[in-house]
């Protein structure tokens, strides 16, 4: 099924940075804003996926308005990027030749007749330089042509450089993810009184950082989405497309994973347009499109890459694939997807407890980076890992414990043991596994998880059943009829 597909802000900057069109100007129609008058051509209105671009100039002057979405209506104007889970909002840009000026409030209203826009705006725009503001009070512009622009990324070239200014968000993304996993299953106190219904547990649907961690999530899912369908059009070699949509099948699975664990049943989505009134689907059917997308990058990804590229590994998919088995309670395949990666002999446990990149545990992982409130928690190092070898071990015991016997879940177990100088069990239960996770993998983001999967996070947190799971945020209800809130909610 398909999810209502709000484009983001990476489509606007493709389109952007496309030539201009010698379209003529239209004659009958003249636009005056703050004293000057802009010229709308045949081509002033685009259609690129679930987006309007409408772009307005007087020779270098140029005001630049996107919508999220293509419907008529009132569109706020936002001085953010555009997200995908928020009802009809828009984005200004205003340039004078000299300074550029940013929308920060106002309304566009606009009329709709088949591919026909009419409009009238009411926007304040602040200067990146100096702050000064200044208002463009009561612009209208009247049956416009739109035109539809395909959103694929033409050559492989801009493929590859989309994809890497995709990273730094997608890690972003996994900083946020882990804090919210953080504070969520208590690991940590309280950063600040923004993550107080997060930490005591009384979130609702409106809530900011569930909203964020939704919606981020998404804006990587529908960037994947792009890369995919991109290179399978516009990638002539075979070698190179494979390698792209590996990468971006393999960011989408992880991705797509956490959301899954955080609200269930969620879309697959996997065009860059949506149905409106597209359904969740179940668990079942996220798992195996999981499955699937990881499945099919693990052949087209290298084990390493070279030392400055830090992009996703097979053994990082195959990491995905173990989790996502164990999650689904498939314990042979995922202890089958363990042995081959401690098979490879790749990996080692290491002593190390500051990580750094050149660690013989970490699969994937990433800089920390310049993100303060992640940083002030996180004090393993100052490289991030997303998935190591000791979780391989840990769940190398707890699917051992369900398929060859609690012999084979006391070996692995006692690995780690060894590994820190403790002395060596003699015997092992599912308790003392999950223990030994809350040990090795705090604050890397998959606690709460853990707790759930062992039925600890009822008695550890006071919580009840229905916030195993988070609410569904309102903004997606209100965009969507077919989506159904979570239970309790």
């Amino acid at each position: 099924m398909k999810f209502k597909n709000l484009l983001f802000f990476v489509f606007v900057g493709l389109l952007w940075a496309c030539e201009k069109d010698n379209a003529s100007p239209i004659e009958d129609e003249r636009i005056i804003i703050d004293g000057e008058v802009f010229t709308p051509t045949e081509s002033s209105i685009k259609v690129l996926g679930k987006q309007l671009l409408i772009t307005f100039t007087d020779g270098l002057k140029e005001v630049k308005i996107v919508t999220n979405d293509t419907l008529k209506g009132a569109y706020n104007i936002l001085d953010e990027p555009l997200k995908p889970s928020t009802l009809l909002k828009a984005t200004v840009e205003y340039t004078n030749g000299v300074d550029t000026y940013k929308g920060l409030s106002g309304t566009i209203i606009l009329q709709k007749d088949g591919a026909v826009y009419s409009g009238e705006y009411d926007v304040e725009l602040k200067s990146e330089t100096d702050n000064l503001e200044i208002k463009i009070n009561g612009g209208t512009f009247s049956n416009l042509e739109s035109t539809v622009v395909d959103p694929l990324i033409a050559n492989e070239a801009a493929i590859n450089d989309s994809l890497d200014a995709c990273y730094p968000k997608f890690d972003k993304f996994i900083q946020f993810e882990f804090l919210f996993d953080a504070v969520y299953s208590n690991q940590i106190a309280l950063p600040d009184s923004s993550w107080s219904s997060i930490y005591e547990h009384t979130q609702n649907p409106s809530d900011e950082k569930i909203i964020k961690l939704w919606d981020d999530a998404w804006e990587i899912i529908y960037k994947m989405n792009l890369i995919i369908l991109s290179a399978d059009k516009n990638v002539s070699n075979e070698l190179s497309k494979n390698e792209l949509i590996a990468q971006a099948k393999t960011i989408r699975a992880y991705t797509a994973f956490k959301i899954l664990e955080w609200f269930n049943s969620i879309p697959i989505v996997e065009e860059l347009e949506g149905n409106l009134f597209s359904a969740r689907n179940t668990n079942e059917e996220v798992v195996q499109w999981i499955i699937n997308d990881v499945n099919a990058a693990m052949p087209n990804l290298p084990e390493t890459w070279p030392s400055l590229e830090d992009k996703v590994t097979k053994t990082f998919a195959q990491g995905i694939l173990s989790r996502i088995n164990l999650y689904s309670e498939n314990y042979l395949e995922a202890h089958t997807v363990n042995q081959e990666i401690i098979n490879g002999g790749a990996y080692a446990l290491s002593t190390a407890t500051n990580f750094q990149k050149d660690n013989t545990e970490i699969f994937w992982g990433f800089a920390k980076g310049d993100y303060t409130e992640f940083n002030t928690f996180f004090t393993k190092g100052d490289f991030v890992p997303v998935i190591r070898y000791t979780e391989t071990i840990l769940s190398s015991a707890e699917t051992a414990y369900y398929t060859t016997g609690q012999g084979a879940a006391l070996n692995y177990i006692n690995m780690l043991k060894q590994r820190s100088g403790e002395t060596e069990l003699v015997n092992v239960d599912l308790d003392i596994i999950y223990e030994q996770y809350k040990t090795e993998l705090s604050l890397e983001g998959d606690i709460f998880l853990i707790m759930k999967r062992f039925s600890k996070a009822e008695d550890e947190l006071q919580i009840q059943n229905y916030q195993f799971v988070l609410p569904i945020p309102l903004t997606v209800l209100d965009n969507n009829p077919d989506i159904s809130q979570n239970p309790g909610y």
